[in-house]
């Protein structure tokens, strides 16, 4: 019984591994879909001024200039949010449950698991892990 136990817990690691990927894979899709559509409102905003530009033979007011340029401006400053935080905090979920964990946490707060960081990059990594997922190197001695 003891290898089937032990088979059962390999399978349930496997697929926290590729839960954990497939959260990863679905926040990165939804800030590239941010930062889309962000773009898309700058197109819209530049299509505005010029439009608005022509229309007044070429010369705006300092106050229709600012008025007409604010949502450019806001909308580059989101882009740049957003793209910070796809590259920079990469969030690390938990290998057991798949919650998003705080930081560089020791445990879970959702189901308590203890974290094993991966000692090259420090991401979470799967306590039957040969690999990190993330920077490739090999997690234990073999």
């Amino acid at each position: 019984m003891s290898f089937l136990d032990e088979l059962g817990r390999e399978l349930s690691r496997a697929g926290q591994d590729v839960m954990q990927g497939t959260r990863q894979t679905v926040d990165r899709v939804k800030l590239t879909a941010q930062i889309a559509e962000q773009e898309r409102k700058i197109e819209r905003a530049y299509a505005e001024l010029g439009r608005r530009l022509y229309e007044a033979g070429g010369e705006l007011s300092h106050e229709d200039y600012m008025l007409l340029s604010e949502p450019i401006d806001l909308a580059y400053d989101l882009i740049e949010q957003l793209r910070e935080e796809s590259t920079s905090s990469d969030a690390d979920y938990c290998p057991m449950c798949g919650a998003r964990l705080s930081g560089m946490a020791a445990f879970c707060s959702n189901c308590g698991e203890s974290i094993e960081r991966c000692k090259t990059c420090g991401r979470p990594i799967s306590k039957s892990a040969i690999f990190c997922n993330f920077c490739g190197s090999r997690t234990n001695e073999t």
